[in-house]
C-alpha cells in the first residue's frame, strides 16, 4: 500500500498553480481550517472535499492523496451522472501504512 503524500502534493499543486492555502479555501468552498488541520496530519477525512480539491486542481483523488495514478482511473470510472450518489452518506478513511 502506498504512503499517503497529501502534504506534499498539496503543497506542490500550490506551488505550481500559483496559489496560497487561503486563496485555494476560498475557491473550493473548503474552511482554511479544515485545508490547514489536513495539511498537518496528512489525513483528510472528507471524500467529498477531497474530491473537491482534486477536481480544482484537475488531479485524480489518488495523485493527490498518494502521488500517483492508479491504472485503470480509478474514480474517474464512475459514470457521469453517477458520481452524487456514490458519495452520499457518511463515511469513515482510515489509512494505514503497511510496510
Amino acid at each position: 500500500m502506498s504512503e499517503i503524500l497529501f502534504r506534499e502534493i498539496l503543497d506542490k499543486l500550490c506551488k505550481v498553480k500559483g496559489k496560497k492555502l487561503k486563496q485555494v479555501a476560498r475557491e473550493t468552498e473548503i474552511p482554511y481550517t479544515t485545508l490547514y488541520t489536513w495539511r498537518q496530519s496528512s489525513n483528510p477525512g472528507d471524500l467529498l472535499r477531497v474530491r473537491r480539491l482534486a477536481s480544482y486542481f484537475d488531479v485524480s483523488m489518488e495523485y493527490l492523496l498518494f502521488g500517483e495514478e492508479v491504472s485503470g482511473g480509478g474514480i474517474r470510472q464512475i459514470p457521469k451522472g453517477t458520481q452524487e450518489k456514490f458519495f452520499e452518506g457518511i463515511f469513515e478513511v482510515s489509512v494505514k501504512k503497511l510496510d
